[in-house]
């Protein structure tokens, strides 16, 4: 017990440094570089895809977790007036500014060298998208569209996932990068339907808030895309028709999500946000799928 307590204590420093990291909510992870696996695995590689895989899911971690840094250097202010985002560290005083950035520099620098031990393009890609994560914690400050700019941010991860694997970017893996960023804007805009009373008397601007009660349509038209445009970078790759089957699971996940989503209910929208992993984990697999018989 005594070990314990003090275990504990010595560890108590680290808390909002884990917390900044969002390392209790990995949902973001996975959303993060799981459109870089569907890029890693859709193409022929020209190395294995198994030397990439600790390396671009340690990336992810530090990736994620430096844009988190970002937006909460940016949103201190705002989320001390938000119920959800008050007990973040910096908002809750648990942080400074200095160590809030010095600690979301420290996480990008070590992605960039992670990345490069395996793939300099693949870090010079990412380095060249360092300056969209640092800019979208303010897009919600001056368009409706801050839905966009993540989609744009968050997927040219699968852009770098696709240079450490072939050397280059592919027609397929544009495709998924288009895929991902209407994903990505669709599954957003279900996050923010849970804030957006809140924004409102902030005063920040979203995709939810535009749209109102068109939501669920332009969700829906969202998701449609992805799966198109899914399915149309396995058409490129000339997978067979099992990959098709597989995508079925994942289209139904998506019906099942629109159907059940209640955008009223800030609970609901948190729940059906974070089923999009799921749908995300069976794209994978039927990407693997695809890929596997393709290849035998």
């Amino acid at each position: 017990m005594i070990v314990s307590y003090a275990a504990r204590s010595r560890l108590h420093w680290a808390r909002p440094y884990v917390a900044l990291m969002r390392l209790d909510r990995p949902v973001g992870i996975w959303l993060y570089l799981l459109p870089a696996l569907w890029s890693m695995f859709i193409v022929t590689p020209q190395r294995p895809v198994g030397e990439l895989l600790v390396p671009f899911t340690l990336s992810a971690v530090l990736i994620r977790g430096a844009g988190c840094a970002a937006n909460d250097l940016a949103d201190r202010k705002l989320d001390a007036e938000v119920a959800r985002t008050r007990h973040r560290p910096l908002a809750a005083g648990d942080l400074t500014v200095r160590e809030a950035m010095v600690f979301g520099l420290l996480q990008m620098a070590a992605a960039l060298v992670v990345l490069g031990s395996v793939s300099p393009a693949a870090a010079a890609v990412m380095f060249v998208s360092v300056p969209l994560i640092v800019a979208y914690p303010y897009m919600k400050r001056v368009t409706y569209w801050p839905q966009a700019w993540l989609g744009m941010t968050f997927n040219t991860f699968g852009l770098a996932a696709c240079v450490a694997a072939t050397g280059r970017v592919t027609v397929s893996a544009m495709l998924l990068y288009a895929a991902g960023l209407l994903w990505t804007v669709g599954y957003d805009t279900v996050y923010a339907h849970q804030d957006k009373v809140d924004d409102v008397a902030v005063g920040i601007k979203s995709t939810a808030l535009l749209l109102r009660d068109y939501s669920r349509f332009f969700v829906a038209s969202c998701y449609t895309g992805t799966v198109l445009l899914i399915l149309a970078a396995g058409r490129v790759e000339r997978f067979p028709w099992p990959f098709w089957v597989a995508m079925v699971p994942a289209v139904a996940q998506l019906v099942w999500q629109l159907g059940k989503w209640n955008m009223q209910d800030p609970d609901d929208c948190r729940e059906k946000f974070v089923s999009n992993q799921i749908f995300g984990l069976l794209v994978l697999i039927a990407i693997l799928i695809g890929r596997h018989i393709a290849v035998a």
